[in-house]
């Protein structure tokens, strides 16, 4: 709890971003972000990011996911796609620079895992939380949604009619 997500960290890199494995949602969360960061993702991933970030999630947001995906597919040629653009795994269009991991809370099979971002361009810096809820599964602890910082849910987010 609290400590820095950056993959240039050095208390992510090495060994220690190695050994972050899905029996701890804090440590999930950052391995989590350490991949949408370097992967630089904008809006729904692509199928080589997705084989991987895919891994991270539970069946249920991943099926969440893959319809949107298809939607997106299904696009008219000539129409704009809708979840083309923007980070779609924080609250900030543009993305965070840099995130830490905040209060863990636990209850039963979820975890929540606030996230307090950054994102600075020139002179402006704009801060917010977001947080990530993880489930228990057979396979450990999995991704299971994202509450933006409005308190609206990627899953709703992507559920909606573009």
């Amino acid at each position: 709890m609290g400590s820095l997500m950056m993959a240039a960290d050095p208390a992510v890199e090495g060994e220690e971003a190695q050994d972050m494995s899905s029996d701890d949602p804090v440590k999930l969360t950052q391995r989590f972000y350490i991949e949408v960061r370097e992967r630089a993702i904008r809006g729904l991933p692509r199928e080589e990011d997705w084989n991987v970030l895919k891994s991270f999630m539970t069946p249920e947001l991943a099926a969440t996911i893959e319809k949107a995906q298809a939607v997106q597919a299904a696009t008219p040629a000539g129409d704009k796609p809708p979840w083309i653009e923007g980070d779609l795994f924080s609250s900030n269009f543009e993305g965070a620079d840099s995130q830490r991991t905040g209060a863990l809370t636990l209850e039963g099979d979820k975890a929540k895992v606030e996230l307090h971002m950054t994102y600075t361009e020139g002179s402006h810096t704009v801060t917010w939380t977001d947080a990530l809820v993880l489930k228990k599964t057979d396979a450990g602890w999995r991704v299971d949604d994202l509450v933006f910082k409005d308190k609206q849910k990627l899953s709703d987010a992507l559920k909606a009619e573009p």
